[in-house]
């Protein structure tokens, strides 16, 4: 019994039966650290992929007071309006007013050409008679010199209107212009090619659909007749000149 050393405590004598090896050896106590979750919590697997991006148009969020946005539409719809201005000017002072000058004169020549072939088949003295009436009723000396002085003032009218449908489309063009200048200073990126071929295709486009409305249409539209003018001359002159009873 004298052998037994003095053992205080219930760990000791543990200590005494376990002899200390390198492989038993106890671990110094410390306190708990965070570093040792890694031995409790199971390891997390591999990151997910990223999910893919969406990509949103920048038209769709992009605030529609943003001056860029504002001088891109401006462009767009000012070349528009001023392709149109052309197209209009060119078409209707090339082809429709002289179509219309046209139309009139073939209306008349074929009005007085039915009167012409009715008067051809009077006879000499009643032809006679129905000169010294008409020379009597129509100074053709006054008429004549009327019409040229019309004809001057309806050509140099027209010329005005001209000139200024001309104005409307250079003050367009000129807001082009300024549009792309800002856009320039601004460094805006303006897609100037696309806008003008956009809007080229579509006045093209115009143009034929007018032009194939005008040959089918327009030009197939029944005027009055001559027996309509003929009654309408009739009932002017009878209105002024109670002649035919």
């Amino acid at each position: 019994m004298s052998d037994i050393p003095n053992i205080g405590s219930y760990t000791e004598l543990s200590d005494l039966a376990i002899e200390p090896t390198k492989k038993t050896r106890r671990q110094p106590n410390r306190p708990y650290a965070f570093s040792d979750t890694a031995l409790i919590v199971p390891q997390a697997g591999p990151p997910s992929p990223p999910s893919p991006s969406f990509d949103v148009p920048y038209s769709v969020f992009k605030p529609r007071f943003d001056c860029h946005w504002w001088v891109d539409k401006c462009i767009s719809l000012t070349a528009h309006i001023c392709l149109i201005s052309l197209f209009e000017t060119v078409f209707f002072f090339q082809y429709v007013s002289l179509s219309e000058d046209d139309g009139l004169l073939t209306a008349i020549d074929n009005y007085v050409g039915s009167v012409a072939h009715d008067c051809a088949a009077l006879g000499p003295a009643l032809t006679a008679d129905l000169r010294g009436l008409v020379t009597a009723l129509v100074p053709l000396a006054n008429i004549s010199a009327a019409a040229t002085t019309a004809a001057a003032s309806r050509a140099s009218y027209n010329h005005a209107l001209q000139v200024q449908s001309w104005g409307y489309f250079g003050g367009l063009l000129g807001v082009v212009i300024c549009l792309i200048g800002v856009a320039h200073c601004k460094s805006y990126k303006i897609q100037i090619r696309r806008i003008f071929a956009e809007n080229l295709a579509l006045v093209g486009l115009l143009g034929v659909y007018e032009y194939v409305f005008f040959r089918t249409i327009v030009y197939n539209y029944t005027t009055l007749s001559h027996s309509e003018l003929t009654w309408k001359i009739i009932l002017n002159l009878n209105s002024t000149c109670p002649v035919f009873g």
